[in-house]
């Protein structure tokens, strides 16, 4: 999909939780991103970090998370780096899931 400059987007994560979550553990995501135009620096330093925060709600179920990012620092043609990491000791008041977080897409979308 072709970006469009000075247009918000939506960073969408669907997940699963492993065997043994229970409903209303927390999990917490750690988004960040890069635009690199062609013949771009590679190891481009992506933005600071947006966590997401989300509860189980069964195993087995699809769960969507969503980070909404307001003017960006993309240009027309980049190419979108995005690193999704799982936060493992980020409980969020609540009690932080133990079991593994089964992360199963990565959606980009303009706003």
């Amino acid at each position: 999909q072709q970006y469009s400059s000075n247009r918000n987007f939506d960073i969408i994560l669907y997940w699963d939780a492993e065997t043994g979550a229970s409903a209303s553990d927390n999990v917490s995501w750690d988004v960040s991103y890069a635009g690199i135009a062609e013949d771009g620096v590679l190891d481009e330093a992506l933005s600071t970090a947006v966590t997401l925060n989300d509860l189980v709600t069964a195993v087995g179920d699809l769960h969507r998370s969503v980070v909404s990012i307001a003017n960006p620092t993309l240009a027309r043609a980049e190419l979108l780096i995005v690193k999704v990491a799982r936060d493992y000791d980020e409980a969020n008041a609540g009690t932080a899931m133990a079991e593994k977080a089964l992360l199963i897409a990565v959606e980009f979308r303009q706003t």
